[in-house]
Formats: structure tokens, sequence, C-alpha cells
């Protein structure tokens, strides 16, 4: 099934919804994350957007651990998308790689998460060679509680 999605130039999600939004949410700290999350109000965009803060943390630090992010129907309806972050190598995220097709095709998007990964790994270090401003960014003090131990965890997104 094919989507719709006619959006004129210009046209952004916003920070707190889909794949896009939460990759680049999981690259900053946790104070920054606080006050976006203050200031953005999360108001549904489709079926699917969560606008419930602690929903977005905990996912914010599902992202982190996975390393990359996916998400179905949350700014267009019947639409998928997995994102992976262009991490430098000071650990600043400075964009996300994604990729969006229908929301019936998200397994097959997920299964192409590790080579998307990579892809953004090679972004990052081009971004490297080149970048003027190596230190700009933020720092990833999040603490997020790991699934298995339920310790608190310090990670950027990918480690």
């Amino acid at each position: 099934r094919g989507i719709r999605w006619a959006r004129g130039p210009g046209w952004s999600a916003p920070i707190w919804a889909g794949a896009v939004g939460r990759m680049l949410l999981a690259g900053v700290g946790a104070d920054e994350l606080d006050e976006i999350l203050q200031r953005s109000r999360p108001r549904s965009l489709a079926s699917n957007t969560v606008v419930d803060e602690s929903r977005l943390r905990l996912l914010v630090c599902d992202v982190r651990t996975r390393g990359w992010s996916a998400s179905t129907s949350e700014t267009v309806d019947g639409a998928a998308a997995v994102a992976a972050p262009i991490i430098t190598a000071n650990g600043h995220t400075i964009a996300a790689l994604s990729m969006y097709a229908s929301a019936d095709r998200l397994p097959q998007m997920e299964s192409l998460a590790p080579e998307l990964r990579a892809i953004a790994d090679e972004a990052a270090a081009e971004w490297d060679k080149i970048s003027t401003f190596p230190n700009v960014g933020h720092d990833n003090d999040l603490q997020c509680q790991s699934k298995s131990n339920n310790k608190p965890t310090r990670s950027r997104s990918g480690s």
C-alpha cells in the first residue's frame, strides 16, 4: 500500500515525535531533555504519536541502549521510520540518518538498522574529517535504567 505524504519544502516534525526525533533526543543531556519536554508540550500528530512524558523518556533510554530508533504512525498515519545517529568522535549526536516506508514494511526496515547505523557511522567519520567545530554538542548525562539489572547506565547512542 502506498502512502501519500505531501508536505511542502521546509516541513519538519517536532523533535519529540517519531524515530528521528527520538534519535536526536537520545543525543542530548538530561537537563536539555528536561527543557525540551517542558517547552514542547507534545501533542498527537498521528494515531501512534507518543505524548506521555514518562513514556517518551523510556523510549529515549531504549533508543540510547539499542543505538537506533523505529516508529510507526507517529508523524504520519500508515508510515514507519527507522533512524540511526550520526555521532562525532567526541560523542556528540549532530544528525540522524533515516528511512521511511509503509508501516507494514517496518520489520524489513528494522532488519536493515545495522546497515543504516554503519552508514551513519561512515558519515560521522567524514564529518570529523571536515568539521571546524569538533566540540559542538552535549554531555550525555541522561541516566537510563538497564532492563537487565535495573541499574542506571550512562551511555551514548550505540555504545
